[in-house]
């Protein structure tokens, strides 16, 4: 069996990013592989993940990050994913919007650009962990999580305002809080 090597990339996104962003981000958190797929929310919540006004703002500010990975397969480069990365006033990051491509996910992106997004906190923000919030069924993402070395903390937190457009699907949604200490012991 020969197991492909693919090249991730991973750079800040630019304003020309924001469009092919918005899709990917909807693609897989709304409307990817709506069946058999553990890394969508499409039996959870209804609504738009993200606006492309939203996705602009994150660039204009000097406490967030936009961070897209690229994937070059069969000499092509393709946008293939993002994070986004916030600066608490309390001198942690705040990880949230990791989204993959779902056509190209298992190729390495998430753990590439979480490496980088935790380098980018650290160095760019000055931060001496990490936290993100978690949909409260998504045992399988937090899993994974974990592997990367995240844990929960306990904390859990309110489902957004349905104000946003966001609607849940399932009773009693919550976020479980995760997080890691990018300081060396």
């Amino acid at each position: 069996m020969q197991v492909r090597e693919h090249k991730v990339s991973i750079r800040r996104a630019s304003q020309s990013d924001v469009i092919p962003l918005e899709k990917v981000i909807q693609y897989a958190y709304r409307g990817g592989k709506q069946t058999g797929s553990w890394t969508n929310e499409y039996s959870l919540v209804k609504g738009p993940r993200v606006t492309v006004e939203q996705l602009q703002s994150v660039l204009t500010k000097d406490n967030q990050a936009l961070l897209v990975a690229e994937l070059e397969d069969d000499g092509a480069t393709v946008l293939a994913g993002c994070i986004r990365i916030d600066k608490l006033a309390d001198g942690h990051a705040y990880f949230g919007m990791l989204a993959i491509d779902p056509d190209l996910q298992s190729k390495g992106v998430g753990k590439a650009l979480f490496a980088a997004a935790e380098e980018c906190a650290r160095k760019d923000f000055n931060c001496t962990g990490v936290r993100m919030s978690v949909l409260s069924p998504r045992d399988e993402l937090i899993a994974w999580y974990k592997r990367l070395g995240y844990v929960e903390n306990g904390e859990t937190e309110p489902f957004l305002d349905p104000s946003t457009g966001v609607t849940p699907l399932v009773d009693n949604l919550y976020f479980r809080v995760l997080v890691k200490n990018l300081v060396d012991k």
